[in-house]
C-alpha cells in the first residue's frame, strides 16, 4: 500500500511558483545579475526535485527509479516548463501502480508532467529507434529510488547507443532529425545558419558520452 502524502502538492507549487516570480526582473525591481535566468532555473529545478523525490519514496516497490530528462534532467527549467520524467522498472506489472501513487498526484496538483514508463530492455530497444528517446538518455538524472537500476541504463547505453563505434551514427542522426524543416522555413542560408547552430549544440551534446557525463 502507498503511504498517505503528508504534504499539499498544489499549494507547494503554488509557493514555489510564486517565490520564483518575485525574483524575476519587472518594473520598479531591477535585474539582478547575481540571478540570472541559468541560477533561477537551477533553483525551480531543485525546488521539484523537493517535491518529486519524496512522493516517489512513498511507493513500496522495490527495483523502480524515478528520473528528470530534457532540460529537467539538465537541473534547469523555465517557470512555465513541462516537466519530463522517466519511471524506470525491473518488473513490468510494477508500473501501473507506480504511475497512479507518482503521476496523478501530481497531475491533480497542476504540476504539467510528461512520463515514460519502461523497463531496461524497454528503455534501450525504443533508444535504438527514436532519436527524442536516445538523447533523453544523455540528460537522464536519478531523482528517487534504485540507483543501481538507473546505473545499469547509463552503463548499457555508454557501451551501446554511445559507445565509440556508435557515436558517429548518432551524431549524424542528431544533426539531419531537424534539417529538412529548416529547409522549409526560408531561404537555403537561412536553413544553413539554423543548421550551424543544430550542429554547435549537437556538438555539445555529443561529447557528453565520450568525456563519461
Amino acid at each position: 500500500m502507498t503511504a498517505p502524502l503528508d504534504i499539499d502538492l498544489r499549494a507547494s507549487l503554488q509557493i514555489l511558483r510564486q517565490r520564483m516570480a518575485e525574483s524575476l526582473p519587472s518594473e520598479g525591481r531591477p535585474c539582478d545579475l547575481t540571478r540570472s535566468g541559468l541560477v533561477l532555473g537551477r533553483i525551480l529545478a531543485r525546488g521539484y526535485d523537493q517535491l518529486l523525490a519524496p512522493l516517489f519514496a512513498r511507493v513500496p516497490s522495490r527495483g523502480a527509479a524515478l528520473a528528470a530528462v530534457g532540460g529537467y534532467g539538465r537541473g534547469a527549467v523555465a517557470l512555465r516548463s513541462d516537466l519530463d520524467v522517466r519511471i524506470l522498472v525491473k518488473n513490468p506489472a510494477d508500473a501501473e501502480a507506480i504511475v497512479d501513487a507518482v503521476m496523478y498526484p501530481l497531475w491533480d496538483a497542476t504540476f504539467a508532467v510528461g512520463h515514460q514508463s519502461l523497463t531496461l530492455a524497454d528503455a534501450m530497444d525504443v533508444a535504438r529507434d527514436d532519436l527524442p528517446a536516445a538523447t533523453a538518455l544523455l540528460d537522464y538524472r536519478l531523482l528517487a529510488g534504485d540507483r543501481a537500476l538507473s546505473d545499469e541504463l547509463i552503463w548499457r547505453a555508454s557501451g551501446s547507443l554511445f559507445s565509440s563505434s556508435e557515436l558517429g551514427r548518432f551524431y549524424v542522426r542528431r544533426i539531419f532529425r531537424t534539417f529538412p524543416s529548416y529547409l522549409a522555413m526560408g531561404s537555403l542560408d537561412k536553413a544553413f545558419v539554423r543548421g550551424a547552430i543544430r550542429v554547435r549544440h549537437v556538438r555539445i551534446t555529443f561529447d557528453r558520452p565520450v568525456a563519461g557525463v
